[in-house]
């Protein structure tokens, strides 16, 4: 079986047994095959959890996790844990294919920079290139296996979207892919805040000290629009100032 295969059948794996053990949905029919498919490789089937191997059912697998932890954060994190050794794995024999390593003689982890409904933000310090770099992962929560799939298309989308954008006022994206299984978006780390920071920490100001950032706004929405993309999510707090005052 080809590495990309059982890859794509763990994620799927992780995707549903995470929706299920928080009282989500992922289909006997989806489990099975996917468990099929990772027992194919011996190597794979030895890391399986015991748990996930002997299941016959995903709401056998809920009840177990029930039984285990309380709360949904914890089976989420076991979840994560039990499978992140086959993720290394397979993205270790991999050709080709784009990963996000995090490897402490490599990356720093810096603090959390922000978060919404499909995922979270993180500052990384690249110690060979002395760079810091933002992380933005897709990691929903509450949300059927089918909705993760869906939000996880959406994720790639807006990556390859911005990926092809080029201009000093739209954050660069230099590359996508998996993580452990989990996807990710690495992208230039903005130092500074966000114009809603701004604004509650200022109050309202002048038009003179406005036309700056609205001219840096309107130029950086032109140039989208000359390619045709279109921002479909404006607000202040998706409008970054760096602390030398750029936009």
């Amino acid at each position: 079986m080809e590495a990309r295969a059982l890859l794509e059948a763990a994620t799927r794996l992780k995707q549903g047994l995470l929706a299920k053990a928080t009282d989500g949905e992922y289909r006997d029919s989806d489990f099975q095959s996917d468990i099929s498919i990772l027992t194919s490789d011996q190597r794979v089937e030895k890391m399986l959890p015991v748990s996930m191997r002997t299941n016959r059912s995903t709401s056998d697998f809920r009840r177990d996790m029930q039984a285990k932890f309380n709360r949904y954060a914890e089976r989420r994190s076991y979840i994560n844990e039990e499978l992140n050794p086959i993720f290394e794995y397979l993205d270790s024999i991999q050709d080709g294919t784009d990963s996000f390593s995090y490897d402490p003689l490599v990356y720093d982890v810096g603090e959390r920079l922000g978060n919404g409904g499909f995922g979270a933000v993180y500052k990384y310090h690249h110690r060979l290139l002395d760079m810091d770099f933002a992380i933005k992962l897709f990691e929903p929560i509450f949300v059927s296996n089918q909705e993760n799939i869906e939000g996880e298309n959406r994720f790639f989308r807006e990556a390859r979207i911005l990926f092809s954008l080029n201009h000093e006022n739209i954050v660069r994206v230099y590359d996508i892919g998996r993580a452990n299984g989990q996807p990710f978006i690495r992208m230039e780390y903005v130092d500074g805040y966000t114009l809603q920071d701004f604004v509650t920490k200022h109050g309202t100001v002048s038009f003179d000290r406005s036309v700056k950032p609205i001219t840096a706004l309107l130029s950086g929405l032109s140039y989208a629009h000359s390619v045709g993309i279109i921002h479909r999510d404006l607000k202040p707090t998706n409008f970054m100032v760096t602390k030398y005052g750029k936009f």
